[in-house]
């Protein structure tokens, strides 16, 4: 990811989301600003709103945020007295979106944040799940003024149970979250991720990228066999989930639980990843990441015949 730092740069953490939570404790008070994507991972805004934050969700494209209407949010919260704390991204395989941000792009929002001094918080747990195109460097790697707080995770690459994550912040950052930590690191398995990472990572990172390869391109040709145009979905080049926009007006929270029950196959409503709570109800987020291709293919079928017959595919 480009990024130099010592080893008295970097704090250990269970998975990234320990890391995480260790910055919302030193930077954010009851009532503070943070801003995110208008659909972002559940876990991290479940975290911010453990701290009572205003969460401000920005609009993306195929490419991310957009810059212009990032400067516009931070204007506006700057303007009613609540400069935002940070910029929450996961620029690599958005989770649920998919989409990854350009170099281009990330330079745009890194002149936007540093024009009114808001640190960006870069979440990049899976950035080494790429299966298709050029990775992106870091934005981290962008930053000239010490503005990016970066947290990443071997828990996508190792193994799922290895929860093992890690964060690099400017100085300050680094030594007050140490103040707020709680709770250890196994020692064991950090020197064992070490150990293994030295020797086996790269190779390790290109075998199951093959396989989790294959499994999305199942889950995406099962999805143009059985959805056609009934629902848009993304095409994405890396990380283990692909986000679908059903009929407009459906309620997928609703259907959830019947389609665990009916058909056993799940799936996530979008109402999840979204900053108000409200928004998003007629969209899901599939994971291809624990099922074998076979498995995808039937229970994207499977899916199709039930939202079909509940009328929430576009005709």
């Amino acid at each position: 990811r480009d990024i130099q730092v010592t080893e008295n740069d970097i704090i250990l953490g269970n998975g990234s989301g320990q890391p995480i939570d260790m910055i919302c404790a030193v930077l954010l008070n009851p009532g503070d600003v943070v801003i995110t994507d208008s659909f972002v991972y559940g876990g991290t805004l479940n975290t911010l709103r453990r701290h009572f934050t205003d969460i401000r969700g920005v609009a993306s494209d195929e490419s991310g945020m957009d810059p212009e209407a990032l400067d516009k949010e931070i204007e506006k919260a700057i303007k009613g007295g609540h400069k935002p704390k940070f910029v929450y991204l996961i620029p690599t395989f958005q989770n649920p979106q998919g989409w990854t941000i350009p170099e281009s792009r990330r330079k745009e929002l890194l002149a936007v944040t540093q024009k009114y001094g808001v640190p960006i918080l870069e979440d990049d747990c899976y950035a080494d799940n790429r299966y298709d195109g050029d990775l992106p460097t870091s934005i981290l790697n962008l930053d000239d003024t010490n503005s990016v707080m970066y947290v990443g995770s071997f828990s996508k690459t190792i193994a799922p149970g290895m929860s093992l994550g890690y964060m690099t912040a400017p100085q300050l950052i680094l030594d007050r979250a140490m103040g707020v930590k709680s709770g250890r690191v196994s020692e064991f398995t950090a020197m064992a991720v070490e150990k293994y990472a030295r020797k086996y990572l790269d190779a390790h990172i290109e075998e199951i990228n093959n396989i989790q390869r294959t499994k999305r391109d199942a889950m995406l040709s099962a999805l143009g066999e059985n959805f056609g145009t009934g629902a848009k979905w993304s095409d994405p080049d890396g990380g283990l989930y692909i986000w679908v926009k059903l009929k407009e007006g459906s309620d997928m929270l609703a259907l959830n639980k019947r389609s665990v029950e009916e058909i056993d196959v799940g799936f996530h409503p979008g109402i999840n990843y979204s900053p108000d709570g409200t928004s998003g109800k007629d969209h899901i987020r599939l994971c291809y990441g624990y099922n074998q291709p076979d498995e995808i293919t039937e229970g994207i079928s499977r899916l199709a015949n039930f939202l079909s017959k509940e009328g929430v595919l576009d005709s």
